[in-house]
């Protein structure tokens, strides 16, 4: 995943989903490595495809929104996600973008913190 919002640049993070239900999903990733920070997201995506993206640094309390749209076959997806102000919902400007790279034991293998849990959102599974 790229995400200037979540990364202040344009590098490869990853992100693993954690659980999917409904409709809902969460999960951890972790920044490129030039900003290995790690992090929490929660989204939705509806039967038309439409997706909102929220992201959380581990240890930060800005919240870094993002909306947009899922396309593609189930297994090489891609969403495009404009990143926005979730209390004024201003447009940031700036874009986060997905496509699955890898399935996750490969992911796992090349960064093992994505074995680790952190809280999702306050919340420990």
């Amino acid at each position: 995943m790229s995400s200037p919002a979540l990364f202040g640049s344009n590098a490869q993070g990853t992100f693993v989903v954690n659980n999917y239900t409904g409709g809902y999903f969460n999960g951890i990733g972790v920044g490129p490595a030039n900003n290995p920070v790690s992090f929490s997201r929660l989204g939705s995506i509806t039967p038309e495809g439409k997706v909102l993206f929220a992201t959380l640094a581990d240890g930060s309390t800005v919240l870094n929104t993002s909306y947009g749209v899922i396309v593609g076959p189930e297994l090489s997806a891609t969403m495009s996600l404009a990143d926005y102000n979730n209390i004024s919902g201003e447009r940031l400007g700036t874009y986060t973008y997905l496509t699955l790279t890898k399935p996750y034991s490969i992911s796992v293998e090349k960064n093992p913190l994505l074995l680790v849990r952190p809280t999702i959102f306050g919340i420990r599974d």
